[in-house]
């Protein structure tokens, strides 16, 4: 996959494989620069709460070494 594919930018290939030409349409571009500041936002999101979700593991951890190591005394 090239670089504007991985992106998501909306492009057709015209043929197969790697070296196949490549177009894309102004309408879809278009269309794909006005959804891009949500998709970001969407991914911001996700990336927040997944770090929210990492932390909250990262302190039960914490929390079950503290314990192991009372247990063990």
């Amino acid at each position: 996959m090239q670089r504007w594919e991985l992106l998501g930018l909306p492009v057709h290939r015209m043929g197969k494989g790697k070296r196949a030409v490549v177009v894309a349409f102004a309408e879809e571009l278009d269309a794909w620069q006005h959804q891009a500041p949500r998709r970001m936002l969407d991914e911001i999101q996700n990336l927040k709460d997944e770090i929210a979700a990492l932390k909250a593991e990262v302190q039960a951890l914490k929390m079950q070494k503290k314990r192991a190591a009372r247990a063990s005394l």
